[in-house]
This record gives structure tokens, C-alpha cells and sequence, in this order.
């Protein structure tokens, strides 16, 4: 009986279609090669990764307080470039918006406080703006990570997919995984205005990776600001501020 043609690779995880139909036999030996290769990595990687620690420590050491001072001074732009990237990037939008506000005489109002609105909330509003023509009713739309690709599946749901980036580094360390999360998202919030058009945004804050939609037909298309979904305008922090310029 012959053998299945292999269409993935356990070890090295190339599609058939990127092969060009050509995929190699995969043996014990094929396996425990690639078993040494990661553990040989991974020694590698320890081992600078000690070398790189205890020159640091050792250079701080001799440059007593200015080395003190350095590292803190290293630490301290560390946080604020990567674990503090959300909370700088929300800040920023929102001094440019009540900015914005002030300078066309727009009302700004919030319905949801600061810490609430950096959570990813699933429905409601964090804030209105009323150009005196229309009022924009806006939800944050807030990711946990960057480095995520955001799909509208419909009107109730959303995939966040993280894991994007692949590098061998990852792979050895068994960190190279995909991982899709399907979260519950509701567009149904009711809007109403008296005397004025009311418009409901959702506001991408800080911006993911990339943002796509599914149409009708199933595919999974690429969005940008300005996208219609379900009754929602889809908005970057500068395209909302630039859409509200526009309407002054």
C-alpha cells in the first residue's frame, strides 16, 4: 500500500502549495535532527544570553553610579516604549481630541471613565462629540497586543488572532503558535438624536497590525478608516480627528 504524500511537515511547516508540490520523506532521523538542532539553539541562546547579562552587570559595575544611573535611565525608556505603548498612545489621542474640541467649539462628552475605556469593552459608548450638525457617538476599540490581526466576522462576532509574527527563534523556544480568540461583539447599541443626525464610530486605539472584515461571500478582505460595518464607521485616532477638521 503506498504511502500518504505528506501535504504539512511536522518539522518544518511549509504548505504543499509554497513546496511546489516536491515534500521530502520524513523519517525518525529527520525528527531527531530537528530535536538536536532546537536543543543546540536553545544552549546557544542561554549561553549568550548569560554572557550578554553578567558583561552587563559587570560594566555597570565598574561605571559605579553613572552605570546605576544609566541602566535606570534604560529601564525606565524600556516600559515606556513597550508595556506602557496602550496607555501613552490613548493618552496622546485623547489631549488631540479635547484639543480639537476646544479649538471648533465641538461639545465633548464622555459616558465611560479612562481605565474603563482601555478595557476592551464589547458594547456601549466611551464618548460623544457634537459638531453642532451631527452628533458622533464613539466606542473604543482596544486590542491587547500590537502585534494582532482583527477580523469583523459578522454582527456579533470578532476573531483577534495574535502569534502573526514567525521567527526561528520562537520555534525553537515552542513559542511559534497562532492562536485565534472568537469574542462576542455586539452592534446594536441604539443611538437617537432629537434635532440631529446621530453616527456611531468604532475607534481603532491604538491601531493593530491589520483590521479585516468578511463580506457576504466569505472572503476576508483588508479595511482601512472610514470602512462602513454594520452601521459603524471604522476610525483610526487621526482619521476620526481628521474626519471631525472636515466637517468644521
Amino acid at each position: 500500500m503506498p504511502k500518504r504524500r505528506i501535504e504539512r511537515s511536522d518539522v518544518d511547516p511549509i504548505p504543499l502549495h509554497r513546496s511546489y508540490g516536491i515534500t521530502k520523506r520524513e523519517t525518525w532521523v529527520t525528527h531527531l535532527n530537528n530535536l538536536l538542532a532546537s536543543v543546540l539553539a536553545v544552549i546557544l541562546i542561554v549561553t549568550l544570553a548569560t554572557v550578554w547579562i553578567v558583561g552587563i552587570v559587570l560594566l555597570i559595575s565598574m561605571m559605579g553610579y553613572l552605570g546605576i544611573f544609566l541602566a535606570m535611565i534604560a529601564c525606565i525608556v524600556l516600559i515606556y516604549l513597550i508595556p506602557m505603548r496602550k496607555l501613552r498612545k490613548r493618552i496622546r489621542f485623547l489631549f488631540r481630541l479635547r484639543r480639537t474640541c476646544r479649538k471648533y467649539g465641538f461639545k465633548l462628552e464622555f459616558k465611560r471613565n479612562f481605565f474603563k475605556a482601555m478595557r476592551f469593552n464589547k458594547q456601549g459608548l466611551d464618548f460623544t462629540v457634537d459638531t453642532g450638525k451631527k452628533i458622533w457617538c464613539v466606542r473604543f476599540f482596544t486590542t491587547p497586543k500590537y502585534l494582532s490581526h482583527v477580523t469583523f466576522v459578522d454582527k456579533k462576532t470578532v476573531d483577534i488572532k495574535t502569534g502573526i509574527v514567525k521567527s526561528r527563534l520562537k520555534f525553537v523556544l515552542g513559542t511559534n503558535r497562532t492562536k485565534v480568540k472568537r469574542i462576542e461583539y455586539t452592534f446594536d447599541d441604539c443611538v437617537t438624536s432629537e434635532n440631529k443626525k446621530a453616527e456611531k464610530a468604532i475607534l481603532l486605539n491604538p491601531v493593530p497590525h491589520d483590521v479585516f472584515k468578511k463580506d457576504r461571500d466569505g472572503a476576508v478582505i483588508p479595511i482601512g478608516t472610514g470602512e462602513r460595518i454594520h452601521g459603524y464607521t471604522v476610525f483610526s485616532g487621526t482619521g476620526f480627528l481628521e474626519n471631525l477638521r472636515r466637517e468644521a
